[in-house]
C-alpha cells in the first residue's frame, strides 16, 4: 500500500509540473496554426495569382512586360476568364481604358493590327496639306478626307473660330460640336482610311489620358500618318497642287 501511495504522489507531482507545460505548448500549437493559416493558409487554398496592370493606361497603349505584375485575388471574386498568363496580353493593345489593379480579360486587349498589306502603305499627311483634323483623333480611328478649295476657305475660318490654332509644327484642329457645321460646309468626300498614327512635335504619340473624354489629350498633334494605297496618294496630291486642301473627319457612326 505504501508503495502505491508514494506511486500516486509521484504522478501528482509530476502532473503539476507537466500540465501546464502541456497546455502552454498546445495554446503555442494553435497560435501558430492560426497565424500559418491567416499568413500562407488562406492564400493557399482560396486565393488565386493573376496578372494586373501597375499602371492606369489608356484606350490605344501597346502592352508591354514592365506595365504588368502579379496580385493574390480570392479565387470567389474572379471574373470569369480573368488573365493569369501575361505571355496571353503581351504586345496587344488596349481596347479601353484600364485603371491601376483591375482584373483583366481577354475582351479588354486586341492585335495593333497595324501592319500593311498588298499595296497598303503608311503615309505621313504633310501638315501643309491639312486645314484642320479633329481634336480627338487617335491611333486606329477610321476617318474621310474631304477636299477643301481655296474659295472655301473664308467660310471654314468662321465656322472654326473657336478651334485650336495651330502652333509651331502642330495642325490646327477642332472641337468636336463643330463637326456638324462642318458637314455643312463641305461635301466633295475624297476618300476613306485609317490613321496609322498620331503623334506630336517629338514624335511621341497623342493618346487620350482621360477615361471618360477624348478631348483629354497627352499633347497637341503635330502629325498623322495613315493607311494609303498609291492611287489614293495620287489623288491626295493633285488637289494639293490644284490649291486644295483636306479636312479630315470621322467617319459616320466613328469617334
Amino acid at each position: 500500500m505504501y508503495y502505491q501511495s508514494n506511486i500516486r504522489n509521484k504522478i501528482k507531482r509530476y502532473a503539476i509540473i507537466i500540465m501546464p507545460i502541456i497546455g502552454v505548448m498546445t495554446i503555442a500549437v494553435m497560435l501558430g496554426v492560426i497565424w500559418y493559416w491567416e499568413i500562407y493558409g488562406r492564400e493557399l487554398y482560396f486565393y488565386q495569382e493573376i496578372v494586373v496592370l501597375n499602371q492606369d493606361i489608356n484606350r490605344g497603349t501597346i502592352i508591354t512586360e514592365d506595365m504588368l505584375t502579379n496580385q493574390k485575388i480570392e479565387a470567389n471574386f474572379l471574373i470569369n476568364q480573368v488573365i493569369k498568363d501575361k505571355n496571353t496580353i503581351l504586345k496587344l493593345e488596349a481596347k479601353q481604358f484600364i485603371p491601376k489593379s483591375a482584373q483583366l480579360h481577354p475582351n479588354f486587349f486586341e492585335k495593333t493590327d497595324l501592319s500593311t498589306g498588298g499595296n497598303t502603305y503608311i503615309v505621313r499627311i504633310p501638315n501643309e496639306w491639312l486645314y484642320s483634323v479633329p481634336n480627338t483623333l487617335r491611333r486606329k480611328d477610321h476617318v474621310l478626307f474631304y477636299q477643301i478649295n481655296e474659295h472655301k476657305f473664308g467660310e471654314l475660318n468662321k465656322v472654326l473660330e473657336a478651334s485650336q490654332e495651330a502652333e509651331d509644327n502642330s495642325i490646327q484642329t477642332y472641337l468636336p460640336e463643330q463637326t456638324e457645321n462642318l458637314k455643312e460646309t463641305v461635301s466633295n468626300r475624297l476618300l476613306e482610311t485609317t490613321v496609322a498614327y498620331v503623334k506630336d512635335g517629338v514624335n511621341r504619340e497623342v493618346i487620350t489620358v482621360s477615361a471618360q473624354d477624348r478631348i483629354d489629350g497627352s499633347s497637341v498633334i503635330a502629325e498623322v500618318m495613315v493607311f494609303l494605297r498609291p492611287e489614293q496618294l495620287q489623288s491626295l496630291e493633285q488637289v494639293v497642287n490644284d490649291g486644295g486642301k483636306f479636312i479630315i473627319m470621322y467617319d459616320e457612326g466613328g469617334n
